[in-house]
């Protein structure tokens, strides 16, 4: 059983493929039960009705020794059970219907019963008065009986057979019954005892019999037996047919649901082709959407979006680890060589005191550097955990101008700041926040020339606190400006003034840690503007 393994077999595809088949192939046959159940039940209906007429007319024979009168059919309805209560309205309660035959264009009802052990034949019509008869059963009157044989019509398909039997089953007669009939006769089951005709399955030498058959008060049973032949012939013609079709079905079902199922999943094989270009180190690679459902398209294009947000991280990942090199790499050289010329060199004592103290500040630098990028990382990630509490952001504020007012003195800048009266109570990390001011403040002063100009204001805006830092400095590009959130990016015009690149991304972290949003608009050699929008009320 090692082909269950295949990789067909265990396939989505296949699965669904099969389980549709199994449903459709499943709904014909129940279809084709159902109707088998009803022209089975027709059939036999239409079959037995037949029979059970020709049983009464027989035993109307036997019991009375002549023929049904002309026009009469017999009664198998509700009428029947309401003519026989009207016969005993008008008899006697111990009147017992046997059978009850119409004329309807007469409009004559003919009822024969039993009153006391005693036959009746009780003829009513209308507009004159119950005509009721006594019955004396002739000797031998089966032998009257001409239609009580087996008859063989020249198709040779259709077989009728008549018998009258007794319960003790000693006696039978029928026309032209064999002993090889009379075997099976014998063998049925008859429900003796009942005032109505009883229906049954013969299994004859040669094909299946439908028997209906009634009680007669002498306590013999009057029988009339049809071949089933046909039916049977019928039926399995019908079963060769539907067999055939039903496996056509399921072929071809099981195809169509293939066909179907490999379109369904040409979308999640584009993804899989997809991912394991992107497991090999392709990043640029990308799904092309082929309309194979909303679902299938909607992943598409979260994977296309995922690839794409990978693929911006690992070039981000590519540019960090450079920028950390080539920071890293410039200190850690000059730290090299002092300390080999210490080791290697004869030098005052003044002279190794500078070399240990500059290792030791380019230490400090590297650590401050090295802390700054777990800073962002940690809040970005929010794995560093937030100390919220409750402030006046306009007092942190206040503080930071003071304190940066010194270094504005120092390049001769204009330090303004705008702040509401009213206090501004925001709920966050105090010391963040305080580092995103810090931050700011410095890039603001760092990068504006002396004689500059620097305005800070912080108003209130519905249920958020805006804090706005304008200079008007250096300035930077439209092309510098997609960039200056990046880790270790450093504009041209930066390039000679001391920093790291990761002032403005831990700001962003900061902002997007207390749920805000942070927006810089700039023109080169006309200064910039940071717009830092927090709510001031946050779901820690």
């Amino acid at each position: 059983m090692s082909w269950i393994k295949s990789p067909f077999f265990r396939s989505v595809k296949f699965r669904i493929a099969a389980v549709y088949a199994s449903l459709l192939t499943v709904a014909v046959i129940v279809l084709f039960t159902a109707f088998f159940i009803y022209c089975k039940q027709e059939i036999y209906t239409l079959m037995d009705r037949d029979l059970a007429d020709n049983v009464d007319r027989l035993s109307y024979e036997y019991l009375t020794g002549s023929g049904l009168p002309e026009g009469f059919v017999p009664v198998k309805n509700k009428r029947s059970r309401k003519i026989a209560v009207q016969a005993r309205q008008e008899i006697g309660k111990d009147f017992k219907t046997l059978m009850t035959f119409e004329n309807e264009k007469a409009q004559k009802i003919l009822v024969l019963g039993t009153l006391k052990d005693q036959l009746k034949l009780v003829l009513s019509s209308p507009g004159k008065s119950i005509e009721i008869r006594d019955i004396k059963q002739v000797p031998d009157s089966e032998k009257n009986i001409a239609e009580l044989t087996r008859e063989k019509p020249e198709n040779g398909r259709q077989y009728d057979y008549f018998w009258l039997y007794s319960a003790d089953g000693r006696e039978l007669f029928g026309s032209s019954v064999g002993s090889s009939d009379s075997e099976w006769i014998r063998k049925l089951k008859y429900k003796t005892g009942r005032n109505k005709v009883c229906y049954s399955i013969a299994d004859a030498p040669r094909h299946r019999l439908r028997v209906a058959y009634r009680s007669l008060p002498d306590g013999k049973i009057m029988a009339a037996a049809r071949s089933l032949h046909d039916f049977d012939s019928g039926i399995e013609r019908l079963l060769i047919i539907y067999l055939s079709i039903a496996g056509g079905v399921l072929v071809l079902s099981f195809v169509c649901s293939y066909l179907i199922a490999c379109r369904l999943c040409r979308g999640v094989d584009a993804v899989s082709a997809a991912a394991n270009a992107v497991a090999e180190g392709d990043y640029t690679r990308r799904v092309k959407p082929r309309n194979s459902g909303s679902e299938i398209d909607r992943m598409m294009k979260n994977f296309n979006t995922m690839i794409g947000n990978t693929e911006k991280l690992m070039d981000e990942l590519r540019t960090i680890s450079d920028n950390i090199a080539h920071d890293l790499r410039t200190p850690l050289t000059r730290m090299l060589g002092r300390a080999e010329l210490a080791v290697t060199g004869d030098m005052s004592r003044e002279d190794y005191e500078n070399a240990f103290a500059a290792n030791a500040e380019e230490c400090r630098r590297m650590l401050a550097l090295i802390n700054t990028m777990l800073d962002i990382t940690r809040t970005e990630s929010g794995t560093g955990q937030l100390h919220w509490e409750e402030f006046d952001l306009a007092k942190v504020l206040d503080q930071a101008i003071e304190l940066f007012g010194m270094l504005a003195e120092q390049k001769n800048l204009s330090l303004s700041c705008r702040l509401p009266e009213m206090p501004v109570i925001l709920q966050g990390d105090r010391m963040r926040l305080q580092q995103l001011i810090a931050n700011l403040l410095d890039n603001a002063i760092k990068f504006t020339p002396e004689n500059g100009r620097v305005d800070v204001s912080l108003q209130l805006e519905s249920s958020n606190a805006i804090l706005t830092v304008r200079d008007n400095g250096c300035g930077m590009s439209k092309e510098e400006l997609e960039q200056v959130f990046k880790r270790f990016y450093r504009a041209d015009s930066s390039r000679s003034l001391p920093g790291n690149g990761l002032g403005l991304s831990l700001v962003q972290a900061i902002v997007n840690a207390h749920k805000g949003s942070i927006e810089i608009s700039s023109e080169p050699a006309e200064g910039t503007v940071v717009w830092v929008k927090l709510p001031l009320m946050n779901k820690n």
